[in-house]
């Protein structure tokens, strides 16, 4: 089981990011930041899960809306972590991939490793991106993601 340890979160290694990552999958209160000039900024309550422990259902409710912006990174970091977690429903995370990302999906499905550090590459300069190039040189010169 991958376990994120908080005290991680700002160290510039995979394992801070993919600790990073995973804070952005978790629900966040309403909270008001006042600047120096005392002007106020509000932030809304923002829904999300614990990805250590939520079933699949959470995680594919997370994929499919669409009032929630998913980086490439938080994208394939989550596609990644339920793969980690439910390997026995690849056909049904499948189907949150797009044609467009399915050799990047096939690919992924074909290397899971059960670490931390693995979950953490998506966050480093599209790695996901880099490792399907280096795999599959026919894509060089083509939008992914």
């Amino acid at each position: 089981m991958i376990n994120f340890n908080q005290s991680k979160v700002k160290d510039l290694t995979l394992e801070g990011e993919a600790v990073r990552l995973s804070n952005e999958l978790r629900y966040k209160k309403a909270y008001t930041v006042t600047k120096v000039d005392n002007t106020k900024i509000r932030y809304k309550e923002k829904w999300g899960f614990d990805c250590e422990t939520s079933d699949i259902s959470d995680f594919r409710k997370w994929l499919s809306d669409n009032t929630i912006q998913k980086s490439y990174s938080l994208f394939w970091f989550t596609i990644r972590m339920m793969l980690i977690r439910f390997p026995q429903s690849k056909d049904l995370i499948k189907k949150n991939i797009t044609k467009k990302r399915l050799k990047e999906f096939n690919h992924t499905a074909l290397n899971i490793k059960n670490n931390i550090e693995w979950l953490g590459e998506t966050g480093f300069i599209n790695k996901q991106k880099k490792i399907i190039k280096d795999k599959f040189p026919e894509l060089a010169g083509k939008e992914i993601g």
